[in-house]
């Protein structure tokens, strides 16, 4: 039996994280996790909290651990602890300390699109508003010495190409 992997789609807003990650979990055949902030009743309306959002990290992670046990390759998440990290401070002025409880052994940093797609939850449409706030949450992932890959602004098949084969790599050891 191959090793299961856990992989992170990461990122700012409009960077493609859902769409890569959803192709890239059909096409590895791995579990996937849903960014679970969208079907937050009070991120919905405006109204989250600090607690909120350790919530939904509960959440995200009681789901990863649930997928990893029945999963036949591994799981392939849309986003983790760092953006809810990183919401918490720009939001709130503070850091919220959560960590993930299932190992990540890759972590994929997906560049924002310059084309804005319209979603609900989306703040900064202007693409070099998001281009600042990339750069400060890449910041943040440094100075927390996590490890990723950046994924530049690509069409959707290059991105995928380029996820595969790292995954590949390193199952392959």
């Amino acid at each position: 039996m191959s090793k299961k992997l856990r992989i992170v789609f990461s990122g700012i807003e409009n960077s493609g994280k859902t769409t890569l990650a959803k192709a890239v979990a059909a096409e590895l055949g791995y579990e996937f996790i849903e960014e679970q902030c969208r079907y937050n009743k009070d991120v919905i309306k405006g109204i989250e909290t600090a607690t909120t959002l350790k919530s939904i990290h509960l959440l995200q992670e009681s789901m990863v651990s649930e997928s990893m046990q029945h999963a036949v390759n591994g799981v392939v998440c849309d986003t983790a602890h760092m953006e809810l990290r990183m919401w918490s401070r720009v939001k709130f002025g503070h850091d919220i300390e959560i960590e993930p409880e299932e190992n990540i052994d890759q972590i994929f940093l997906c560049q924002t699109i310059e084309k804005f797609e319209e979603d609900p939850l989306r703040q900064l449409p202007d693409y070099l508003d998001r281009v600042e706030y990339e750069k400060s949450f890449t910041e943040f992932l440094d100075s927390e010495s996590v490890s990723y890959t950046i994924l530049p602004a690509a069409d959707l098949d290059e991105r995928k190409k380029t996820v595969i084969d790292r995954v590949k790599r390193i199952l392959n050891g």
